[in-house]
């Protein structure tokens, strides 16, 4: 889980898998928010090592 500073840090900087948009940004319209909810269940499916 990441701290509150991480978090919007995350939100703010621009994201080379969401064609280099900040995920911030695409929450302004219904399409980047599905867009972005894409990515995350994606990011569930990462396994690391």
């Amino acid at each position: 889980m990441l701290g509150e500073d991480r978090t919007r840090g995350w939100l703010t900087q621009l994201n080379s898998h969401l064609d280099g948009k900040a995920p911030a940004n695409l929450l302004r319209t219904e399409t980047g928010g599905k867009r972005l909810s894409r990515y995350l269940k994606s990011l569930q499916n990462v396994t690391y090592g």
